[in-house]
């Protein structure tokens, strides 16, 4: 596990282990392309130990009419290459064949045969299918996922938070904040949650409005009005401005929350809890835990606190009470949520729901349905000429001799294919890993002009 050590900071151990325990499978109708040799590169950097690679029989193409660069992973059936991996061959007249049942993750690359990529197209299969193909200076990747996708962490830049001030029933906040006196309280000590709190509730209570219909302008500009802070605090204090800059947060997240009942809508019409999947059991973990939220009486009304303050100016001893007020319900919304999954089902860890409960604003669903026919077909309105033009390369090379208008679209670029391997050993990481988000739905890219645009086909 060491020896991973720099990407284990970005998806965690759990996600590392999630990796190494993975089954990929490889589906190509040449082994020895660029863009193969490059992708199985990254999988065995990555640590995963279980790749099939499947090369579909065509007679228009052999091993040898494309040479590879300076790698060379042309493995024998079920031969480990010493580290752990285990790269198995395996060659296939038929697709059909094949049993894709035991795969987390299913990769097309540089597929030519139309009948091989229509069978993906109609085969009912729960696993996300990634497929890519690159020629001179462009290439495109295009990601297919027909049943929900459940990320537990989208590794978001920005931390979203969670105050709850709105929340009326927290009594252990409210006695606290009720406890400050600002008339007496000096500048540099003020954190901007108590100004945020104190105009919140103010300006609730002189004009008569819902603490949950509050407008953000509306509260911004009573930051500027509200007497017993513009007492203390100039326009241009720290304090002041961070309360201005963060006054969202001391609403409720309508936005969010109403994404969030869709992701439950959509959870509660598969109902996962006796369901039982031994290829994907994290994700279906992660199905569990999302539906038992679904339906415990926590998601009537709100979600768990994660806990987490952002930093602000303030004295150390008042930034700590308040921290320590919200450790305690964010410890007391984790305990309830866990008790209520194991009265559900008791295969969950406990680590796993606390940390689900903490992190639920990272938490998301995800659908990419798409029609591989439909995208394939010469007639169809494609969102930008170097997709039209790699589709017909791709899968009409033989039916099409009009040359290229794209410039480069011709020459060999390892650099380019290689970018787009590495593309689509990203997306695997977020397929498999449950972490960050994935692509919805077709990358193309543009090496001429060194610019990547995302299209919903």
């Amino acid at each position: 596990m060491e020896k991973f050590d720099r990407q284990i900071r970005l998806w965690g151990s759990k996600g590392q282990l999630l990796l190494e325990s993975s089954n990929i499978c490889i589906i190509t109708n040449n082994t020895q392309t660029i863009c193969v040799q490059e992708y199985l590169k990254n999988l065995l950097q990555l640590g995963i130990n279980n790749i099939d690679l499947i090369k579909v029989n065509n007679t228009n193409t052999a091993d040898d009419d494309i040479k590879i660069g300076f790698f060379d992973y042309h493995y024998e059936n079920n031969k480990n290459n010493g580290n752990g991996n285990s790269v198995n061959e395996l060659l296939v007249d038929n697709i059909n064949e094949l049993n894709l049942e035991n795969y987390n993750v299913i990769i097309l690359i540089d597929l030519i045969e139309i009948k091989t990529l229509n069978f993906f197209n109609n085969i009912k299969l729960n696993q996300p299918i990634l497929s890519c193909y690159s020629k001179g200076l462009y290439g495109y990747l295009h990601l297919k996922v027909n049943e929900p996708h459940f990320i537990i962490n989208k590794n978001l830049e920005f931390m979203k938070y969670d105050l709850k001030l709105y929340d009326e029933n927290w009594l252990e906040l409210k006695n606290y904040m009720d406890s400050i006196d600002l008339n007496i309280i000096e500048l540099s000590q003020l954190p901007y949650v108590i100004i945020l709190y104190k105009a919140l509730y103010d300006l609730s209570n002189s004009k008569k409005i819902e603490l949950n219909d509050i407008p953000l302008n509306q509260l911004k500009d009573h930051l500027s009005k509200f007497k017993p802070i513009s007492k203390i605090v100039s326009n241009t204090d720290m304090n002041y401005l961070e309360a201005k800059r963060f006054a969202h947060l001391a609403l409720r997240n309508k936005t969010f929350e109403t994404h969030f009942i869709e992701q439950m809508n959509l959870i509660e019409e598969i109902n996962p809890i006796d369901l039982f999947d031994p290829i994907n059991q994290y994700g279906l973990t992660i199905q569990k835990l999302f539906y038992s939220y679904c339906i415990s009486p926590e998601s009537e009304h709100d979600m768990p606190l994660s806990g987490t303050l952002p930093d602000m100016e303030s004295d150390n001893r008042l930034y700590n009470d308040i921290k320590t007020i919200y450790d305690k319900r964010s410890k007391r919304d984790s305990e309830n949520f866990n008790n209520y999954v194991k009265n559900i089902t008791h295969e969950i860890p406990d680590d796993f729901i606390d940390d689900f409960a903490s992190n639920i604003t990272q938490t998301d669903t995800f659908v990419s349905e798409s029609n591989f026919t439909k995208m394939i077909e010469l007639n169809t309105s494609y969102p930008t000429l170097i997709l039209k033009e790699l589709i017909g390369d791709q899968y009409y090379k033989n039916a099409t001799s009009k040359v290229s208008s794209l410039k480069g679209f011709n020459l060999n670029s390892y650099p380019t294919t290689s970018i787009i391997a590495g593309i689509v050993a990203q997306e695997t990481i977020k397929l498999i890993t449950h972490q960050f988000e994935p692509i919805d739905n077709t990358i193309v890219y543009d090496g001429l002009n060194n610019n990547i645009e995302i299209y919903k086909i």
